[in-house]
């Protein structure tokens, strides 16, 4: 069993559907003959699971990237999967329409301090990102921080929604796109964005999102 503490981390990814970090690093053992190491964690866990050993850091890399590329993870019910995630997708870009609704930089800066103010939380940190690297935009809580690459207002709210789900402490009881979180983007739309909550509520029920 390889625990976060026998080894020194070379690179974390967090993927927020599966809950959990796909780790890279070496063994501090360095009597080891495959020292490299590529495993994953849950996001609170020191316990790397389903572990792979390498001979080469370069053999390590390939893995690394082939695995973030095909989105692999254990099949293990320790990660969740979120059976929420793509209808909520098809809900924002059918009834909400989002590439309508363009930010700046400077515009997403105020409204992550707006909202961060009026649910009293900590201002999120925003990292703005290329908008063609073909990834999608994402909260981080290990870092409390949004690595954005839409350009829009609803995908900001949207990872905005999860930063409050977050500071809730909601994030651990279900889904990452569960119906407490859908509850909070319902508001957010509505207070940031100027949607009719009666519309957003129909609309929600209708792709199941509410429970």
């Amino acid at each position: 069993m390889t625990k976060l503490k026998d080894i020194t981390v070379l690179d974390e990814i967090y993927n927020p559907h599966a809950n959990g970090y796909m780790v890279t690093g070496k063994l501090k053992d360095s009597a080891s003959e495959k020292p490299y190491i590529l495993g994953w964690r849950t996001r609170k866990g020191q316990t790397l699971i389903e572990p792979q050993t390498y001979k080469s850091k370069g053999w390590l890399t390939r893995s690394f990237q082939k695995a973030i590329s095909q989105d692999q993870w254990p099949d293990n019910e320790i990660f969740r999967r979120d059976t929420h995630q793509q209808r909520l997708y098809d809900w924002e870009n059918a009834c909400l329409v989002p590439q309508t609704m363009r930010v700046s930089e400077e515009k997403a800066r105020e409204v992550i301090k707006r909202v961060c103010s009026d649910y009293n939380i900590e201002r999120t940190m925003l990292r703005w990102r290329p908008d063609n690297e073909g990834k999608p935009s994402l909260y981080d809580p290990s870092e409390h921080s949004i690595e954005f690459r839409h350009r829009d207002l609803v995908s900001l709210l949207h990872e905005l929604g999860h930063a409050i789900h977050e500071e809730n402490g909601e994030n651990d009881k279900g889904p990452h796109h569960s119906p407490a979180f859908t509850r909070i983007l319902l508001e957010l739309y509505n207070r940031y964005a100027g949607f009719n909550i009666d519309y957003l509520v129909i609309t929600a029920q209708k792709f199941d999102l509410l429970g």
